[in-house]
Order: structure tokens, then C-alpha cells, then sequence
């Protein structure tokens, strides 16, 4: 394990239960995922690391260390918003 694994386990140790249950994905993308970022079905966002034989997704958090979460889950469509009927129309 690299150093700075190691460092996010121990980080993740004394951060306490809840940041831990954030340290993996709610499930992992599938195999043919190609994108560095991913978005689990809880909305929190993860970083593709380490090389492909032992690769690892780590959270993306804030400066605070809080996860960033509330996002669209990854390969869904995001809805449109449509535009209400109340609306005022706008010219170019």
C-alpha cells in the first residue's frame, strides 16, 4: 500500500465511523467505466486512484474533510428543468 493510502486509512480511522462508511463507494462503477470521477447512488463523489491492477476510488471531500455529496448519481441523465407556464417568455 502506497504512503499516501496509508495516510487516507489513518486519516479515515480517526475521523471516526461516519467519514469510514463514506471511504467506499455505495457500489463500484462497472468494469467499462472510463471516467476519473464517479458518483455513487448516494450522490457522494469519488476520484479513480492507484494503478489499474489495484486501483481504488478515494471521496472527494472539502477543505473541511466533509464528502461532497448531493450530485447526480453517475451515467444518469440529469431532467431538464421545464419552464414554467407562469413564466415571462424572453427575447434575444
Amino acid at each position: 500500500m502506497g504512503a499516501y493510502l496509508r495516510a487516507l486509512a489513518v486519516g479515515l480511522l480517526l475521523a471516526g465511523p461516519a467519514a469510514a462508511q463514506l471511504a467506499v463507494p455505495a457500489e463500484l462503477p462497472p468494469d467499462d467505466y472510463a471516467g476519473q470521477q464517479y458518483v455513487d447512488s448516494k450522490g457522494c463523489l469519488f476520484m479513480r486512484a492507484g494503478p489499474k491492477d489495484a486501483e481504488t476510488w478515494i471521496p472527494r471531500v472539502t477543505r473541511e474533510g466533509v464528502p461532497l455529496c448531493g450530485n447526480p448519481p453517475s451515467g444518469q441523465r440529469v431532467p431538464a428543468v421545464e419552464a414554467s407556464p407562469d413564466a415571462p417568455e424572453t427575447n434575444p
